[in-house]
């Protein structure tokens, strides 16, 4: 956490700067090179103001000024936590830097990183999708200077009411058991002349590696032609690690394009020292 003594601008730049991630957009991240960002939307700002807020007022405009020298007091929303609290540069490797940082507020992002609803074991669980928070906050640490490299590390840390951390640690081990395998019709690479299927697969590779609990998984996708089952080349295919690790009440997810377990699993072990 950086210096109390910032908590004011902190705030106020978390308020002017919230972002609202579109539920399209998040289905999505788990087959697209970067994590876009999204425009801020007015509305959902002014309403935001209504329910988190920096004080610093009398409570009547008539009222008596404070005395000199005493400090105005500031009032945190509930679950807020500052950006240092998320996977830094330092945590990655010389040459990273911070890109797309953000705050959202609660119920603004639905996303979750385990959601399989194309796979049909995943309904049959009955997750209670979205899981409750009180803060989330997002960035990426980036080596290029416009993001979208495979070394990226992309970051989504979220503060859960009481117990529910622990539910959404045990909801992806049960999402990943249920659908190590699936795949639906269309994708990048289905056309009306060749009409295609893309497969997902996805593995539990580590665990209770960090914090108070951790996984780690490997996701895989591509394309095959629907109607030979020949694996289509040049489109829609990639790999992916995601980590997800708890610390008390909060879940910080890690994804990243570089298939390398171990380097995952140093940041990841970094990062939970942040929390």
């Amino acid at each position: 956490m950086r210096d109390p003594g910032e908590l004011p601008r902190l705030l106020a730049r978390d308020l002017a700067d919230v972002r609202w991630p579109q539920p399209t957009q998040i289905r999505a991240r788990g087959r697209r090179r970067t994590l876009r960002t999204v425009a801020v939307a007015p509305l959902a700002l002014v309403l935001l103001l209504a329910s988190v807020w920096l004080v610093v007022r009398p409570s009547h405009q008539d009222a008596a000024p404070p005395p000199v020298g005493s400090t105005p007091t500031v009032s945190l929303p509930a679950g807020w936590f500052g950006p240092d609290a998320l996977v830094q540069p330092a945590d990655v490797g010389e040459g990273y830097h911070l890109d797309n940082e953000h705050a959202i507020a609660p119920g603004e992002d639905p996303s979750w990183s385990f959601s399989m609803e194309q796979c049909p074991a995943y309904s049959a669980l009955g997750i209670a999708e979205p899981h409750p928070y009180t803060w989330r906050r997002i960035n990426i640490v980036t080596e290029q200077a416009s993001g979208g490299g495979d070394r990226d590390v992309f970051a989504n840390l979220t503060r859960y009411p009481a117990t529910v951390g622990q539910q959404v640690m045990t909801d992806a081990r049960r999402a990943v058991a249920a659908c190590p395998e699936y795949s639906y019709a269309g994708g990048e690479g289905s056309t009306d002349e060749r009409p295609a299927r893309t497969v997902h697969r996805r593995t539990l590779l580590q665990e209770g590696f960090a914090g108070d609990d951790s996984l780690m998984t490997r996701h895989t996708y591509h394309t095959v032609d629907a109607r030979t089952g020949e694996r289509l080349t040049n489109v829609q295919e990639g790999t992916a690690l995601t980590v997800a690790l708890r610390v008390g009440d909060r879940v910080e997810v890690l994804e990243t394009y570089h298939d390398d377990p171990a380097w995952l699993r140093e940041i990841a072990v970094r990062a939970a020292r942040r929390l």
